[in-house]
């Protein structure tokens, strides 16, 4: 009589559970085909000065990073259309108003003219990395604003001709952790002078910084470093940004700083 309570009680857990996948599984599916449907999110009614929707490229050769960025978009009511990029047939410029490099792996050090120090870069992938600079190159010939998020930022500035710190360590800047930032007022997010705790998730970090670049944030504290790691940067001349932190992470407090980003680049178009 137990064996059968048992057997009754395992076949119901199984058809709890089988129903909570097919759920999971549909609600892939409906978000999949939304993608295909309509190659976007975010999808507002802001228009350019040519009379175009803002549209906006997220670039990457693996779609798991860009689905961040899109989610966070769509919450912040940002006013843009916003396509994930994966192929080169598709980097086109011309077709955007934008360009947004998401987080992820390592660059290839190869890229500053550095070995891999003792195996210090991790989750190189050199396909992100080819269609990642390919997308800084062509949006940049073309005038568009740019946006580096995290490993984005690094991208920018090892493009730029910079170099990179392989390895600052885990501590505070590593896996999520939240930390306080300092901001120039001359940065084009400046809101976050006074909302300055964001969420970091990296460890490595700016060397020399690229030229036609300028740092405008920087962690609040060195702690036992020689001096502060640089965590926003933002081009002299051309409306190019990027931060180490991830505000595609960080809720309601990110969504300021995808507006911001949405109206620089109707500004720039």
């Amino acid at each position: 009589m137990l064996m059968d309570r048992e057997i009754h009680t395992d076949r119901k857990n199984a058809g709890a559970a089988g129903i909570k996948r097919g759920l999971c599984r549909l609600l892939w599916l409906l978000l999949i085909l939304s993608l295909f449907a309509t190659g976007a999110f975010a999808d507002g009614k802001a228009t350019t000065s040519s009379g175009r929707k803002m549209r906006i490229a997220i670039v990457d050769a693996d779609a798991r990073e860009p689905w961040k960025i899109l989610r966070a978009l769509v919450a912040s009511g940002a006013k843009c259309k916003a396509t994930i990029v994966t192929h080169y047939k598709d980097l086109k410029p011309e077709k955007f108003d934008g360009l947004i490099l998401p987080g992820g792996g390592d660059i290839n050090p190869a890229r500053y003219h550095e070995k891999n120090k003792k195996g210090l870069s991790k989750n190189i992938s050199n396909a992100s990395d080819n269609i990642q600079f390919a997308a800084f190159r062509r949006f940049r010939e073309a005038g568009k604003p740019i946006l580096g998020i995290c490993k984005g930022m690094q991208l920018i500035n090892v493009a730029c001709g910079g170099t990179l710190y392989q390895n600052i360590g885990y501590g505070d800047h590593y896996r999520g952790s939240k930390k306080k930032i300092s901001v120039s007022k001359e940065s084009a997010f400046s809101y976050y002078r006074t909302h300055n705790r964001v969420v970091h998730w990296h460890h490595q970090a700016i060397h020399e910084l690229g030229d036609d670049l300028v740092a405008t944030m920087w962690e609040s504290s060195k702690g036992k470093r020689k001096k502060r790691i640089i965590e926003g940067i933002e081009g002299t001349v051309e409306a190019i940004y990027g931060v180490q932190w991830h505000p595609d992470l960080m809720g309601a407090a990110g969504y300021p700083f995808f507006r911001k980003f949405i109206s620089i680049c109707r500004e720039w178009n």
